[in-house]
């Protein structure tokens, strides 16, 4: 199982199969609400002025349902010991296209673009309470319709997770993505 990243280099894919947890992979030119606008320039400006960012506690905070515990927190804080370790933490968010003109923006189209083509097996998996489908509420299944390799796929909504469903529901995600390799390696021969 491999992540979409690869889509946004001008390589073709070398993979199998996909497996899109939560990802809100969409357009560079979709349309925003301002809500959604507004909650991404907030998320930018914190992640690159706030003098602390401590990533365990905002997992626990905008990501998952369940509790944490102190263990699993400290594990999300321990590859960022003191500020100078935060580069990447800090740049990830300014890489959210806003503006339809920016270079973000039309490397997320044309890896979109791409992506229509991929006819190898595209499942998605989201949870029933992620953030990001508050927000676009149908991108499971704008993605689900754009992407060849995912039509006829058995797609999986995960019940009582937020966005880091795999802390929520790590059992049940390690299941399906057992099911979808096996389901679909028949398709693969």
């Amino acid at each position: 199982m491999k992540t979409i990243f690869p889509f946004t280099s001008t390589e073709p894919p070398e993979m199998d199969q996909v497996g899109g947890k939560d990802s809100n992979f969409v357009p560079g030119d979709a349309p925003r609400k301002f809500a959604t606008w507004f909650g991404a320039l907030s998320w930018k400006l914190f992640a690159r002025w706030s003098p602390v960012l401590p990533i365990g506690r905002m997992a626990q905070m905008m990501a998952t349902k369940s509790a944490l515990t102190p263990d699993v927190i400290a594990g999300y804080e321990a590859p960022f010991p003191d500020n100078r370790y935060l580069a990447g933490a800090r740049a990830m968010p300014q890489r959210v296209p806003m503006n339809p003109k920016s270079d973000d923006s039309r490397k997320n189209l044309d890896a979109w673009r791409r992506l229509a083509d991929f006819d190898k097996p595209f499942r998605t998996a989201w949870s029933d309470g992620d953030f990001e489908m508050k927000i676009l509420p149908t991108i499971d299944k704008v993605i689900q319709r754009h992407i060849k390799g995912a039509h006829n796929q058995r797609h999986v909504v995960i019940q009582g997770a937020s966005h880091f469903l795999q802390e929520d529901k790590g059992e049940l995600v390690a299941q399906e993505l057992n099911a979808f390799i096996a389901e679909t390696k028949e398709q693969q021969a």
